[in-house]
């Protein structure tokens, strides 16, 4: 089944590349942390990333809607970068590019 409905196709292919930017980001924040505890939290929370992009991924298939490569390379490399900072800046970086992340992302929402 093809969906008539770019935008939603457009937001679709975004979310789900936007997941790995996410887990990557939560990869590198939780491999930053000491206490255990903390650390088990954010592994959580990366695994429920990883399963939201499946269930993207299901719904993209449900309408025969092509993962973008380029969001994939972009969102790769976007999420490497942020999860590699983990290390260098600490606690300060996934909370400053997540927050942006997700105040952009909404605003995109909402125009």
């Amino acid at each position: 089944m093809v969906l008539g409905h770019p935008q939603l196709v457009k937001f679709l292919r975004l979310a789900y590349s936007a997941e790995r930017v996410a887990s990557f980001a939560y990869v590198g924040h939780a491999g930053s942390l000491r206490d255990a505890d903390e650390i088990a939290r954010v592994q959580k929370i990366e695994e429920d990333e990883w399963g939201h992009r499946r269930h993207v991924l299901e719904i993209m298939g449900q309408y025969d809607i092509p993962v973008s490569r380029w969001n994939e390379l972009k969102y790769h490399v976007i999420g490497k970068v942020i999860g590699h900072n983990c290390y260098l800046i600490g606690r300060f970086v996934p909370y400053f590019f997540w927050g942006s992340w997700r105040v952009k992302t909404c605003a995109n929402t909402l125009s």
